[in-house]
């Protein structure tokens, strides 16, 4: 993040003047960096860390646009210098670090994780990890910490910004035009898709340039009206003290009562935004710029905070992969490591770069650069085994570098449906057809994607067709209310549509429900409301009144219906309990796993005293004997992550257990009553 330290570079071509030094800012910096390191450590404790980020654009649009504006009126602008300094700033730590992160990945991750963390360094060094991200899922999504690069998607944005700002700022000024209006406006249109998209795609509107402009350019604002004196020259005494102290309370406040469950940006990010605009504009002589920000230590940390941001993600995140939940004491070690990193890249790669007058160092920082771009494209594109400590002579591993489906179709669907069914789902949805005459339809949410594995990988071959969205589930008849910032839709809405595709598809005779408990989904940040005429249901309640409803419409269908127990939640990747330190055997006590699922037990045992023509079909035994339960049999694990299938445990599972209610086999398994 160029924000982190924009400070003045030697240099032998035009010289380009930068504003003058401000150490407020840099202790600016500090808060937003620690911010941020502080949530990715501790997330329950600083629960808005994440909004130092955007305290982050805010100085880079101040930082840059003070550069242009100043310079175009000097007549000292030049774009081979401007760009020419961005490159020495920005291009030696991250270098440096993409080459540890991969070195470090090459030791410790399985093929198919590397071949993941390959695609994060190839996008990482071509600057467009928003983009890549966002094709994969959310930044507050579980598997976050499995990506060691995932903080660089605001690299991305800042230097997307700086590539079209620049230009933007030139032309306007050429042709005279006003740019105080010009950043206006334009932040006006993004700051409009930033609103307008939080709730139709709230993944898109978090890692989007479009609309994240606005917060560099509401700097770049305050940049140009600094220009024409109207902000921090005039702002003195007891105004410049007041926007001090009101900017320090909305930091504090964002960091304590926002939420990764908000829609964020949206509106929630005027916080962050106008904190940062408050606190440069008050400028270093105000009450708590004075005695916060401009505090020594402050100061140091904002001058290693690009450094230590982005040293301090891939150690947290090699660290959750290793040790699950690593204690306090350890993340604080990593905290320090992080530090001291930082600052050694600081003091030994940055500064003597940045200070050096040889022309050399740009293309050869970008011919470096290159070539880690294409090292990362070329080991994501590899199919060749990496012979590793880990790698090497385990057979149960292979399970690892399954692509269980649900990861495959995240949040979207392929055009299956639309050619075979002639049906276009929602874009959240997963719909997914092998056949225009479908014999048998999967539904529920993320685990019925997971049982659906094998037969989307080929594994199991039946006419068949999937529809499901994360997270959800399927009541027909009751009022939804979604968890904010839910990048799924309406719930209600698909258990409509699965009514619907069964009674308009002639050839189905078969359905499979297939649902995590609502404990489950509350567990991962997706807790959802039901209500019935206005009254909040209980999980309990929800499931016997909606779950009830859908199977009264599938009887009314004359529909065939098989409802799958759900799985153990063993809560460990098979990667954990190979990788980790310590290892661990990714097994629970039997009589634990019975307790935990006694309220879950109950309702299923209640809806299938209510429906006698429903098969309850519970494969507990595939992964239990009487003591213990395993994620694992004696060949391979049958779980891909902490809770779903992989595709050889979806094979096994319906090979065991649904043979006959799939018309595979006359094998019959019953019911409910083997989960008590």
């Amino acid at each position: 993040m160029n924000a982190i330290g924009a400070t003045a570079v030697p240099s032998t071509a035009a010289q380009l003047t930068h504003p003058k030094h401000r150490p407020d800012i840099d202790g600016l910096r500090a808060v937003a960096v620690l911010s941020v390191v502080a949530f990715h450590a501790f997330p329950d404790a600083v629960r808005g860390g994440f909004i130092g980020v955007d305290i982050f654009f805010v100085i880079s649009g101040f930082l840059i646009s003070t550069i242009l504006f100043e310079n175009l009126e000097r007549g000292t602008f030049s774009f081979g210098e401007f760009y020419s300094r961005r490159v020495r700033r920005i291009f030696p730590a991250l270098i440096l670090v993409l080459a540890a992160t991969m070195a470090l990945g090459w030791a410790m991750l399985f093929n198919e994780e590397f071949q993941q963390l390959s695609k994060q360094v190839a996008a990482g060094a071509a600057f467009v990890s928003n983009f890549a991200l966002w094709q994969e899922s959310g930044y507050f999504d579980s598997d976050a910490v499995q990506k060691p690069l995932l903080h660089l998607w605001s690299l991305g944005v800042e230097e997307q910004f700086y590539i079209v700002w620049p230009l933007l700022v030139y032309l306007g000024w050429r042709l005279r035009a006003n740019l105080l209006l010009l950043a206006l406006l334009i932040a006006a249109a993004s700051f409009g898709l930033n609103i307008a998209g939080r709730h139709a795609d709230p993944v898109g509107t978090f890692y989007s340039p479009l609309t994240r402009f606005w917060e560099l350019l509401s700097g770049a604002a305050l940049a140009q009206l600094a220009q024409r004196r109207f902000v921090v020259a005039n702002l003195k005494g007891a105004w410049a003290d007041a926007a001090s102290v009101v900017g320090i309370l909305l930091i504090v406040g964002g960091c304590a009562f926002l939420t990764k469950n908000r829609l964020f940006p949206g509106w929630w990010a005027v916080i962050p935004i106008s904190s940062s605009m408050l606190l440069i504009a008050a400028g270093p002589n105000a009450v708590l710029n004075r005695a916060i920000l401009c505090n020594p230590a402050a100061i140091w940390f904002g001058l290693i905070s690009y450094p230590l941001y982005l040293w301090h993600w891939p150690l947290l995140s090699y660290s959750y992969m290793t040790f699950g939940d690593p204690p306090v004491i350890f993340r604080l070690a990593v905290m320090g490591c992080a530090t001291l990193l930082a600052f050694g890249t600081y003091r030994l790669v940055e500064t003597p770069i940045r200070r050096s007058r040889s022309i050399s160092y740009v293309p050869a920082l970008a011919a470096i650069m290159v070539a880690i771009f294409a090292m990362g494209v070329i080991f994501y594109h590899s199919d060749s085994e990496r012979i590793t400590r880990l790698n090497n002579g385990n057979g149960l591993l292979q399970s690892t570098q399954e692509r269980v489906l649900y990861e495959k179709t995240r949040s979207t669907s392929d055009s299956s449906c639309a050619d075979k069914l002639h049906r276009t789902p929602n874009s959240h949805w997963v719909c997914l057809a092998n056949s225009s005459i479908p014999r048998v339809l999967f539904v529920g949410d993320s685990h019925a994607m997971a049982l659906y594995s094998s037969i989307y990988a080929g594994e199991i071959s039946l006419p068949s067709a999937l529809l499901a969205a994360h997270g959800c589930e399927l009541y027909p008849n009751l009022e939804y209310r979604p968890t904010p910032g839910a990048e799924w839709e309406d719930c209600t809405k698909l258990a409509a549509e699965v009514i619907a595709l069964v009674n308009d598809t002639a050839s189905l005779r078969k359905v499979v429900i297939s649902v995590a408990p609502a404990s489950l989904h509350a567990a991962h940040g997706h807790r959802h409301v039901y209500l019935d005429h206005g009254t909040v249901l209980s999980d309990g309640a929800a499931s016997l009144q909606g779950m009830g409803a859908l199977l009264e419409a599938l009887k009314q269908a004359r529909k065939e219906v098989t409802f799958v127990i759900d799985v153990p939640l063993f809560g460990l990747t098979p990667a954990r309990c190979i990788r980790g330190a310590p290892v661990v055997d990714c097994s629970l006590d039997r009589m634990s796993l019975d307790r935990s699922r006694t309220d879950y037990v109950s309702t299923l045992n209640a809806l299938a005293l209510a429906h006698p023509e429903v098969t309850f079909v519970d494969p507990t035994d595939l992964f239990c004997g009487p003591l213990r339960c395993s994620a694992r049999d004696e060949r391979r694990f049958m779980f891909a992550d902490t809770d779903h299938l992989s595709i050889y445990g979806s094979t096994k599972l319906i090979e065991t257990y649904l043979r006959a209610p799939l018309g595979l086999d006359p094998t019959r398994v019953s019911a409910v009553s083997a989960a008590n």
